[in-house]
């Protein structure tokens, strides 16, 4: 199956490009969001705005609505500029943080259906639903899923560097510190060789974006025709090289109703405890038991998945039971492997377990799907 293919749709237009594309949605907080609007008139957020302000009087598809008026208006205004030729785009992103290049297309989503594109993260029933009403009459992908590969990395990053260093970008722009930077791609042999180093591996892991392509799926399977919609259905896509990657894990709360001894000895179950000063930096997943804070170090063969489930199943709070022990994890920094396990286990990880780097712009590309 060709995981990633050319597309035509739209793009930021430069007299325009500085000032369209926005951080990721769930970047900004409602100040951010006020400000962004309020000094930005051509920024993705004002076409967007209908559905993150509250109006108790317009159900969702009302207000989904609203956004495909303004994206009509903004694609007739020449804010974007139409792409009439089929093409990928090399996607290069720098901060001091991030250096990492990458290639934006379009891939078929049978191949999630089909397990060769993997999740580690759960997904949230409520969000994927209302992904899929924004689809269904918005009709657009502005915002790439991240996928990542293993093999070929060396070579793809090197091919991705001569056609860089041989052209031009025809997009560059800086959003706060970071450098944002977009060639095309249209020479077929060019596709083809990067299609196969890509297509060279069994799997794929989804690494930003599972609420996206799950959307995607029940959007395709909503259709009068599921299985014919299936195989017509592509999602916007960014595909990097793992080793590019930059994985942060956030920190997690539980609660039960054991008391710090039952609680210990539950937990040490799955992994060994041994107390540390909690101002003292530590290599290791840290857990906080009330005011005690612990090293974790898991046995064999539990992994970090296996252990935050663990703690998931402790005993809640019941009529007869008072809430007794408060806990928090604090995960090491996760690895590749640690999300390529969960993704091939039964148990994949919890949503929004991790933040992982580079994030791309939204609003800088779009891909029509209707």
């Amino acid at each position: 199956m060709t995981l990633i293919r050319p597309f035509k749709g739209w793009i930021a237009s430069s007299d325009y490009c500085q000032r369209v594309p926005i951080k990721h949605i769930d970047s900004y907080g409602a100040e951010g969001i006020q400000r962004e609007l309020s000094n930005n008139e051509h920024s993705f957020l004002h076409v967007l705005a209908p559905s993150i302000t509250v109006n108790e009087e317009l159900d969702l598809n009302e207000r989904f609505s609203l956004v495909r008026e303004r994206l009509v208006d903004q694609l007739c205004s020449g804010v974007y500029s139409q792409i009439d030729q089929e093409s990928l785009w090399i996607y290069k992103i720098q901060s001091q943080r991030v250096n990492a290049t990458g290639i934006v297309g379009i891939t078929p989503i049978a191949a999630y259906l089909q397990n060769t594109i993997k999740r580690h993260e759960k997904t949230k029933t409520s969000r994927r639903n209302t992904l899929a009403t924004y689809l269904e009459e918005v009709g657009i992908h502005a915002d790439p899923v991240v996928l990542s590969f293993s093999n070929y990395q060396k070579e793809f990053k090197s091919w991705c560097t001569e056609v860089t260093l041989s052209q031009q970008p025809q997009v560059r722009l800086t959003v706060e510190d970071e450098l944002h930077q977009l060639w095309p791609l249209t020479d077929l042999s060019q596709i083809k060789k990067m299609q196969k180093m890509i297509e060279s591996n069994d799997s794929v892991y989804i690494i930003d974006g599972h609420h996206r392509i799950e959307s995607s799926l029940y959007y395709a399977k909503s259709k009068k025709h599921p299985e014919i919609a299936i195989d017509e259905s592509y999602f916007l896509s960014f595909f990097i090289a793992e080793e590019d990657l930059s994985i942060q894990s956030f920190t997690k709360h539980f609660s039960t109703a054991l008391n710090l001894e039952q609680g210990i000895k539950y937990i040490e179950q799955r992994a060994a405890l041994s107390a540390i000063d909690a101002l003292s930096t530590c290599e290791q997943h840290t857990l906080i038991i009330n005011e005690t804070t612990f090293a974790v170090s898991l046995k064999e063969p539990t992994t970090i998945t296996d252990f935050e489930r663990h703690l998931e199943e402790m005993p809640k709070r019941t009529e007869k039971m008072g809430l007794r022990t408060r806990l928090t994890f604090v995960p090491k920094a996760y690895t590749v492997d640690d999300l390529k396990h969960a993704a091939e286990s039964k148990h994949p990880m919890s949503a929004k377990s991790t933040y992982i780097e580079p994030k791309l712009l939204t609003g800088l590309l779009i891909y029509p799907i209707s």
